[in-house]
């Protein structure tokens, strides 16, 4: 799986999966992604956005595992659809 992560000025990102799939993500998501990528651990990246937001524990750990899932779905192949084709 290839993954790009185009953070904006204004800190919401853009996030391209395989070249094939575009996600537009808020500020936080982007966060949490960046993270991701880097490779930081779960409590640690938890750490940083708490710090970054000014959010309790729960919240953070709330919105984690939400990104989580949803990064989980877009991250799962797709099945191709054979497209006939004659000449």
């Amino acid at each position: 799986m290839a993954l790009q992560l185009r953070i904006e000025p204004d800190q919401q990102g853009l996030m391209v999966i395989n070249a094939n799939t575009v996600l537009y993500l808020n500020e936080t998501a982007t966060a949490y992604a960046y993270f991701f990528m880097q490779g930081l651990p779960t409590d640690a990246a938890l750490k940083k956005v708490r710090r970054m937001y000014r959010v309790d524990a729960k919240t953070a750990k709330k919105d984690y595992e939400k990104s989580s899932t949803q990064s989980a779905h877009w991250h799962r192949p797709k099945k191709s659809v054979p497209y006939p084709f004659s000449t």
